[in-house]
């Protein structure tokens, strides 16, 4: 599987005021450095629990159809905009969504989403390359406010740890600290399992 960002979100689960707040910051002047900092922390946050969290579009890429379920990463998904592959003569073919089925989960827990042909139905066969089979997905949370709050609050704990140690790792008591082990405490529970690259 592979994956690759079609649209990045467009805005944030935190705005640069409620990081300020946080960060009991009064100033203009580093607002460009705490926007790049909540950027990095969603970043960090969703690539540790494998989870979207603003709407973005992304196109995953398999070497073949799987013989019963075609998992699709970094949950929420929201929609299935296309699913293409390369027939065997080599055209790139869009598949019909009268052949298959989808199951998205929704919520702020939610799994994994999947495609299985129709009853009856079947994977079609593709030919034998790299990438032979493109699904574009729409994944997030449906805005800032869908967003769980443990999620926000993970994120601001990095902004906070990232703006006050502008370095790489922290020396605590001769023992090095590079993330604070809160942030990992409350994004835990919203980790997904199985169906990542």
């Amino acid at each position: 599987m592979r994956l690759s960002v079609v649209t990045a979100p467009s805005s944030e689960p935190l705005t640069t005021a409620e990081a300020k707040l946080h960060l009991r910051v009064d100033v203009t002047d580093d607002d460009a450095l705490i926007g790049s900092l909540i950027t990095s922390a969603r970043t960090y946050c969703e690539n540790f629990t494998h989870r979207s969290f603003m709407p973005q579009t992304w196109d995953v890429f398999y070497e073949c159809f799987p013989c019963d379920v075609l998992w699709l990463p970094i949950p929420p998904v929201s929609s299935i905009t296309s699913v293409k592959y390369y027939d065997t003569s080599g055209n790139l073919t869009t598949w019909d969504s009268a052949n298959y089925l989808t199951e998205l989960p929704a919520g702020v827990f939610s799994g994994p989403a999947r495609i299985t042909p129709i009853y009856n139905g079947f994977f079609p066969a593709t030919r034998r390359q790299m990438s032979a089979v493109q699904v574009r997905i729409v994944c997030g949370y449906t805005n800032a406010a869908a967003v769980p709050d443990q999620i926000k609050a993970a994120m601001k704990l990095l902004v906070s740890h990232w703006y006050n140690n502008r370095e790489a790792v922290v020396m605590e008591r001769a023992t090095p600290i590079d993330v604070p082990m809160a942030v990992e405490a409350l994004l835990w529970p919203f980790k997904v399992f199985g169906a990542t690259p």
